[in-house]
């Protein structure tokens, strides 16, 4: 099982801490195909639906300006739609690992004072 949190479309909509075990589970979490964007400062990777531009889903803001805010360069060239999955960085083997415990507390507690 890998501890994670799911970023729904909607701001008003809590995000959630979520287990996650199979590629089903993750699947079901996207709405589909998953898609991987890592987040090296923050030590996670973000899922998100693979067909969700061509799908045409709403934006996901909260995963987006996370993004944007740790990967600038992605900043005004792509956006994240749908709903979101974050976990930890892939181990050796490839595996996700457990949400870190800063990532956490940043998106759970939006200006707790999580370091930057």
């Amino acid at each position: 099982m890998v501890r994670a949190l799911r970023i729904p479309v909607d701001p008003d909509e809590p995000i959630t801490e979520v287990q996650v075990e199979s590629l089903e589970d993750y699947q079901g979490i996207v709405g589909g195909y998953i898609e991987p964007v890592d987040i090296p400062a923050l030590g996670v990777t973000v899922y998100v639906n693979e067909e969700g531009l061509l799908r045409q889903l709403s934006l996901n803001s909260r995963a987006t300006f996370l993004w944007w805010y740790f990967v600038p360069e992605a900043r005004q060239k792509a956006m994240l739609v749908g709903p979101a999955l974050v976990v930890g960085l892939p181990n050796r083997n490839g595996e996700s690992t457990d949400i870190p415990g800063e990532a956490t507390e940043l998106l759970l507690n939006p200006g707790c004072g999580a370091s930057r």
